[in-house]
């Protein structure tokens, strides 16, 4: 006849189930730390190697913003500001060249011999004589005029070409995202094999108080 099994049996069969259950608890978290910290190495690494890359293409970067750039502008300035200053000194060139051409053309004008005035007849001679003074007089005071002069140069235009913005940086180099897809497959079967031994052990657990249920002269009265 089979014997019962004892107060103490039980309890350290107990034990053993409640004990195991916890062992695999304890795994499968020590194994979730463990993907977790590989990702982390994983995602460390990610990151030094995309700094590597992306070292050359900054560098790029704070060349042009902090030097091409601002010496371009710099030189454009001076390239502006020369042109502004040649082309004041053009327009005032200019007014003054007007101004000498309509005084020469004043003076020009001031040559032209007026018409004599051809006295009546029977004037007589006095008539004649004023007309030849006034004449004569004019004349006189044409030749006494001055000739207009312009001896003005006009303004060089600056040896100054405009200058040449410099190249932007061009697109950054890609960089592929960290794959996280392999921790995500090792997290979900340390989740599969936990649930499944898991599911085992209890199974089994309950098979035992199913038969101490059906075969109840082996239990402790």
């Amino acid at each position: 006849m089979a014997t019962a099994p004892t107060i103490y049996q039980k309890r350290q069969a107990t034990r053993r189930s409640t004990a195991d259950i916890e062992r695999l608890g304890k795994q499968f978290q020590t194994g979730l730390l463990d993907v977790t910290q590989q990702q982390q190495d994983a995602f460390s690494q990610w990151q030094k190697n995309a700094s590597a890359t992306m070292a050359p293409y900054e560098a790029s970067v704070q060349q042009y913003t902090n030097v091409s750039f601002p010496a371009y502008q710099q030189q454009l300035a001076q390239y502006n500001q020369a042109i502004s200053t040649y082309e004041q000194q053009a327009a005032a060139y200019r007014e003054r060249l007007n101004a000498f051409q309509a005084s020469l053309r004043d003076f020009e004008a001031s040559l032209q011999p007026e018409p004599v005035v051809q006295p009546q007849t029977g004037g007589g001679l006095i008539a004649q004589v004023r007309a030849a003074v006034a004449q004569s007089e004019r004349a006189s005071q044409a030749s006494q005029r001055v000739i207009p002069t312009f001896t003005e140069q006009a303004p060089t235009a600056p040896a100054i070409s405009m200058p040449t913005p410099p190249a932007p940086p061009g697109a950054p180099p890609p960089i592929a995202s960290l794959d996280v897809a392999p921790f995500a497959a090792k997290r979900g079967e340390l989740e599969t094999t936990f649930k499944r031994e898991l599911g085992e052990r209890k199974a089994a657990k309950q098979n035992v108080v199913m038969r101490r249920i059906g075969r109840p002269m082996l239990q402790e009265t």
